[in-house]
């Protein structure tokens, strides 16, 4: 199983309680022990609904809700590939799933070994799996919110945007 900071985790075989453990750390590490995910979704759903509705659109909570999970599946797809990277390696920290970066899917996978966190944060929110969302995220609000082009890809990368400068200044900060 997966323990404490620090300890690598010898992964020997390759069973159901293995990749149950992964995934329960994939999903900790990317969810806040996996509770976040119960109301993050229904909270971006709100924001994602009280812009649109700001700019005209007359979606209701239930369809800004489906847009905003059906868009964020890409991250699920990202959890589900790590599995056979993790899988493969001898030994993984905590710390390694911690920060879900086994995927080298990001412009952080270029960073300099010596980069500091803040930067690596930046870079790292810079991803195939995050263009993916975003794209579906602009795509899904606009066809069933009835906005222009360009007021579902603004808001959603505003959105996007002020997520990624907090997380770039809280990695700065700590």
């Amino acid at each position: 199983a997966l323990r404490g900071a620090g300890q690598p985790v010898l992964v020997t075989r390759v069973d159901a309680a293995t990749v149950s453990a992964l995934l329960g750390a994939l999903t900790e590490a990317d969810y806040d022990e996996g509770g976040r995910l119960l109301w993050l979704g229904p909270l971006m759903a709100a924001v994602f609904l009280a812009l649109f509705r700001m700019l005209g659109s007359e979606i209701d909570f239930r369809r800004s809700l489906s847009v905003t999970v059906h868009g964020f599946l890409p991250y699920g797809l990202a959890t589900l590939l790590s599995i056979p990277v993790v899988l493969s390696r001898p030994e993984v920290t905590m710390e390694e799933v911690q920060s879900a970066s086994f995927l080298k899917s990001s412009l952080a996978a270029f960073a300099p070994d010596d980069a500091g966190g803040a930067l690596l944060s930046l870079l790292g929110s810079i991803d195939l799996f995050s263009i993916w969302t975003l794209a579906m995220l602009a795509l899904g609000f606009r066809i069933v919110g009835r906005v222009s082009r360009g007021a579902s890809w603004g808001v959603v990368v505003t959105l996007w945007a002020l997520y990624v400068i907090g997380k770039t200044a809280l990695s700065a900060v700590f």
